[in-house]
């Protein structure tokens, strides 16, 4: 199924919206290149392990390099068996050789307790550490180095600041040399416009060169090249999409105890996806996951029992629990998930100062609803101090991360100048880009965005008109502009009969009070009154049309 499409109104008159149903399906039923996958790792199987074997002679030599590439075999069970303990204890040496590579991936682990329980202060000492070396790396040309620095430049991990063109600068550069991964980051970050405009003509390109490299890599056995294979032809950026040959691609891994295949693979039971909708085979590949502390598991064995679907009725205590463990384990959307259970006190005691601290966690590991609801305490003083400008600026990062309700807000506050001095062509932008990705259709939130998208069409139309008309992007505050008005102050005047004719800054919408506020300052001479006078009689606003008095 693909995705409904909003084109954006910047380049569009009004709305278009287009729904495509279906996915894509083998022609005549051939076999697809993910039947021949697992044949082909049979294959290379005696190999991986060959691999594995001479990396673990060298690992225990005290090589720093191929303890943290033993670690993540380990945690991929690629030439060996899963055992994430041991991967942890690997990582753990190859961090305290002080091999640059090895500090990220023991951070990632003690981020997401994977293989230890999960502790994030050391998580971010190593990160800070990583940060320190993985630049060496990176001078090698080392394109594992170059994707973990992105990563850290691209979430603002061990002390670094967000740095979005940073990190696609990382990517590009592993790109060019060949590597399959950063080329999808690359095209994600210009799917996304981050980091950069939007390209999606271009990202789409990249995402169809990738998908052959990926398969290739997946073939010979490589499970993260799997796995983003198997999320590229479940998604809907190259066109349609394809889960039943996503299945195949990520099927592997789940088999072999790889968590996040394990986690999709329950996904598509749980959905539907490619697979019959069950339940219980989508809780056992969740559990299974799950015991290896996969947040994303974890959260959905919560949400499973939070909705009556985990065998059994309704468990919304069970549910927060499972939230709870998950956000302890940086997934963003359980950290969100917690905090809104703690606020409104769903089966867990209301706790709003923990609630406002799991947002901030939610929002700092760039979730944008976690970044949405924390912008929305700071801005109601719910759970901390009221702090309009740190509204503004989680709003803000909400938006960039196409959160279509913190696009509304700060559409609203700059056609108000609530917190951001006024500035309706800024509003007009976000009004934009509320209309300019993709509303897909499995996503849960698809109804609403939809009549979001449709409001912030007809809004940008009337903005925009208005605009055109010559008015002030920037007009003063409605209570001094209607003072210096009462004095004659022609400017004034003139701005509040924009406030009157847009609806903007407290003023209600009042073509009459337009009207009437430009005639008094055109008769002082301001052009912009006369050019709205002209307009009037043009179309017969609030006054009789006459082509005449338009043109004089």
């Amino acid at each position: 199924m693909r995705a409904a499409f909003f084109f954006g109104v910047v380049t569009q008159i009004g709305l278009a919206l287009f729904v495509f149903n279906g996915h894509a399906q083998q022609a005549d039923n051939q076999p697809s290149r993910g039947d021949g996958l697992v044949a082909k790792l049979k294959e290379v199987e005696p190999k991986l392990k060959a691999t594995f074997a001479e990396l673990l002679e060298k690992a225990e030599g005290g090589d720093a390099a191929a303890q943290d590439r033993i670690c993540r075999l380990l945690v991929h069970g690629q030439g060996t068996k899963v055992d994430l303990e041991s991967a942890f204890g690997w990582a753990g040496k190859s961090a305290n050789a002080g091999y640059g590579l090895g500090q990220f991936h023991l951070g990632l682990m003690c981020r997401h307790g994977t293989g230890a329980e999960p502790d994030e202060k050391k998580s971010n000492e190593w990160f800070a550490k990583a940060a320190k070396g993985l630049p060496a790396l990176v001078e090698q040309k080392n394109l594992p180095a170059m994707r973990a620095l992105a990563i850290l430049h691209y979430r603002g991990w061990g002390g670094l600041e967000q740095d979005r063109v940073a990190a696609l600068k990382l990517y590009q550069q592993a790109a060019d040399a060949g590597d399959a991964l950063s080329l999808v980051e690359v095209a994600d970050q210009l799917w996304d416009g981050k980091g950069t405009r939007r390209q999606r003509i271009k990202a789409k390109a990249l995402y169809r060169k990738a998908l052959p490299m990926l398969m290739g890599l997946g073939e010979a056995g490589d499970r993260q090249a799997q796995f983003i294979a198997g999320n590229l032809l479940a998604g809907i950026r190259m066109g349609d999409r394809d889960f039943e040959e996503s299945i195949k691609w990520q099927h592997p891994g789940a088999d072999a105890g790889y968590s996040p295949a394990q986690f999709l693979i329950g996904a598509r039971h749980q959905k539907g996806h490619g697979v019959p909708k069950n339940d219980a085979i989508a809780m056992d590949w969740y559990n299974k996951a799950a015991e290896q502390g996969h947040p994303g598991a974890i959260n959905n064995v919560g949400w499973m029992h939070g909705n009556g679907r985990a065998g059994g009725g309704v468990n919304g205590a069970k549910a927060a629990a499972m939230y709870l463990r998950a956000a302890e384990r940086g997934n963003s959307v359980s950290q969100n998930n917690i905090a809104m259970r703690l606020f409104g006190g769903a089966d867990i005691a209301m706790d709003k100062e923990k609630a406002f601290m799991w947002h901030q966690r939610s929002a700092e590991n760039d979730y944008g609803r976690g970044q949405y609801y924390l912008a929305t305490r700071y801005d109601t003083g719910e759970g901390t101090d009221p702090d309009l400008e740190k509204a503004v600026y989680w709003y803000k990062r909400a938006a960039e991360n196409d959160e279509i309700n913190s696009q509304a807000k700060l559409a609203q506050m700059y056609r108000d100048g609530r917190g951001v001095k006024r500035d309706l062509r800024e509003s007009l932008n976000w009004l934009a880009r509320i209309t300019e990705f993709d509303r897909d259709i499995v996503n849960p939130f698809v109804a609403s965005e939809q009549i979001k998208a449709r409001t912030a069409a007809q809004s940008y139309v009337k903005l925009k008109k208005y605009i055109s008309e010559g008015w002030p992007i920037s007009p003063r505050d409605l209570n001094v502009a209607e003072a210096e008005a009462e004095k004659g102050d022609a400017n004034a005047q003139y701005e509040l009969a924009a406030l009157n004719a847009g609806g903007v800054g407290g003023a209600a919408q009042s073509a009459k009070n337009a009207h009437k506020w430009a005639a008094k300052a055109a008769a002082q001479g301001h052009a912009g009154a006369q050019y709205y006078l002209g307009i009037c009689r043009e179309e017969g606003r609030s006054v009789s049309r006459s082509s005449a008095k338009a043109k004089e």
